[in-house]
């Protein structure tokens, strides 16, 4: 499954697609400051009420934003391990 997020100025709009066809869609605001284990928290509140679960169903994801500088690139299935010195 595609887990697709559309970052925009005031709101953010997380989808998963399968075989070309949207299967679950949810949005939330757009918060600059929020950390990678806030989102990844709001995704496992999300996948859970879908009675999913992100590492056995995502098998690739894809983001757009029009946001500068508003997301810095990471996986969120990497919340809360522990980062290599210098990141």
């Amino acid at each position: 499954m595609l887990l697709v997020v559309d970052v925009g100025n005031t709101q953010t709009v997380i989808g998963l697609v399968e075989g070309g066809e949207v299967e679950h869609h949810w949005r939330i605001a757009t918060v600059r400051h929020r950390t990678g284990d806030e989102i990844a928290g709001l995704l496992q509140g999300f996948f859970s009420l879908a009675g999913m679960r992100f590492t056995e169903d995502v098998g690739e994801v894809g983001i757009a934003s029009v946001v500068p500088r508003g997301i810095g690139l990471h996986d969120p299935r990497d919340a809360g391990r522990p980062r290599p010195s210098g990141e």
